[in-house]
């Protein structure tokens, strides 16, 4: 079935970690581990976070270098992708800036149940979309999505959203920033949470690109599904 590319994209150290074991606000990678993930924005159709990530860190999904939005514009694009939210029960707070900004970009929770805490956001412009029951059936979103035509999904963590479409073998391209630090911690998430995969499943994946500004490392892979050609073409 026709369904968007989906892209990982995330941060993480040298020992795999993309927060500290306590969950610290903060960042350990560079300004340009920041503008490469705007320019991933911006090539996208629609951007998804995690409900923990909203939590801890509550992150905006929006285009924020004017460049970039132009050349969405040029492209005949608005000037943010989507912006969506996955939430199995929708409790989130109601301020969130994935859901409240910004105005111009549609905004999308999507869940496994009828949110309650969220009544008075989704009066205000946000779309709801229920697609499973208790989680989200991530085969249903990517029907929604094409839908919509959305071609490209960016998916920004967090580590148990990252795992749950790498379960469904819903990965296409992964883009990571290896920053030159060490964090530790048994309990410290990593790139991906999720069941896992056994290892006959195993997902291969082949280095499309690697670049380097000073120690850090920004490499973006491609998958090799059995059943699907080479996704995306930069």
């Amino acid at each position: 079935m026709p369904r968007p590319v989906v892209r990982l994209n995330m941060a993480m150290t040298v020992d795999g970690k993309t927060a500290s074991a306590a969950r610290e606000a903060g960042r350990f990678t560079s300004a340009a581990d920041l503008a490469r993930m705007q320019e991933l924005r911006a090539d996208a159709d629609a951007v998804l976070v995690g409900a923990e990530t909203v939590r801890r860190i509550d992150p905006p999904l929006s285009v924020v270098d004017p460049a970039l939005r132009q050349r969405r514009r040029d492209r005949g694009k608005s000037e943010h992708p989507m912006q969506l939210v996955l939430s199995a029960s929708g409790d989130l707070p109601p301020t969130c800036r994935a859901l409240s900004e910004p105005a111009a970009a549609p905004r999308v929770l999507v869940t496994g149940a009828d949110p309650l805490r969220l009544l008075q956001p989704l009066a205000n412009g946000v779309e709801h979309w229920r697609l499973g029951k208790g989680t989200v059936d991530l085969q249903e979103l990517m029907g929604r999505l094409e839908a919509r035509g959305v071609e490209v999904l960016l998916v920004e963590g967090g580590a148990e959203t990252n795992g749950r479409f790498l379960d469904a073998a819903l990965v296409d391209e992964v883009f990571v920033t290896l920053a030159p630090t060490l964090l530790g911690g048994r309990g410290a998430p990593s790139f991906a949470g999720g069941a896992g995969l056994a290892l006959a499943r195993r997902l291969p994946l082949t280095l499309a690109a690697t670049s380097r500004l000073g120690d850090e490392l920004f490499l973006h892979y491609r998958a090799l599904h059995p059943d699907r050609p080479l996704a995306g073409g930069t």
